[in-house]
């Protein structure tokens, strides 16, 4: 009995290495926005894994929910968040993950068509028998859109994306795999603060590879802070 739960543990953190936890937020899009915007911006998210690498459980939807609150300053900003993942399926258990990240804001003149920003992030997530750490390290593009009244973000973003595994158990080996992804997306925020984003997000990770496809979205309320400059 020892030995058929050791590989079954070791089988749900390795689906999740491949599927859901692929992303920084286990099971949502890696969101970024590369044009800021100064104040303390406050979002809540849900994603959704679309195809069956995104699955942990075979024929099942898995389902992320959760919160973050961005400080935005003129060149930079700072992120911290929590969420519930459900990996679907009767008798499954859900679990918490705590995410971070920093981005920075490339310093290019007011007339340059795009935005840019280089953003690296750190997610937590510890199932029963192991735990997982996320790492995404992109770049984000978004167009500098002339939207008089709302603002308006499309944007992409290509990375670099790191999960390392610790199993708990006697005789399973941690790993760490690299891989490479891409989102991209839409932010819309109202000049009173108020907003809405939605992402799609794939990538390709592991060995054998395997390319979950996850797709989210969310509501935003930014608060200025005209003491943090323009």
């Amino acid at each position: 009995m020892k030995v058929v739960s050791r590989f079954a543990v070791a089988a749900l953190a390795l689906g999740l290495v491949a599927g859901t936890a692929a992303a920084q937020f286990t099971n949502q899009p890696v969101y970024f926005s590369p044009a800021g915007g100064v104040g303390l911006t406050i979002a809540g998210n849900v994603g959704l894994g679309v195809n069956d690498d995104a699955k942990p459980v075979l024929g099942e939807t898995p389902l992320a929910y959760g919160g973050q609150a961005t400080l935005g300053l003129p060149s930079f900003a700072i992120t911290a968040g929590f969420a519930i993942f459900d990996p679907g399926g009767a008798g499954s258990e859900t679990e918490s993950n705590f995410v971070g990240n920093v981005a920075f804001k490339l310093p290019l003149p007011p007339t340059a068509p795009v935005s840019v920003s280089l953003q690296a992030g750190v997610g937590y997530i510890s199932p029963t028998g192991f735990s997982q750490v996320s790492i995404p390290i992109g770049v984000g593009i978004a167009l500098n859109v002339a939207t008089p009244g709302v603002s308006v973000e499309p944007w992409v973003a290509p990375r670099v994306h790191i999960v390392s595994t610790s199993f708990d158990i006697a005789g399973v080996d941690s790993q760490t795999d690299v891989g490479f992804g891409v989102s991209g997306g839409l932010n819309l925020t109202l000049p009173v603060g108020f907003g809405g984003h939605v992402a799609v997000d794939w990538m390709t990770i592991g060995d054998p590879s395997v390319k979950p496809l996850l797709i989210g979205g969310g509501l935003h309320y930014r608060i200025a802070i005209p003491s943090l400059g323009m």
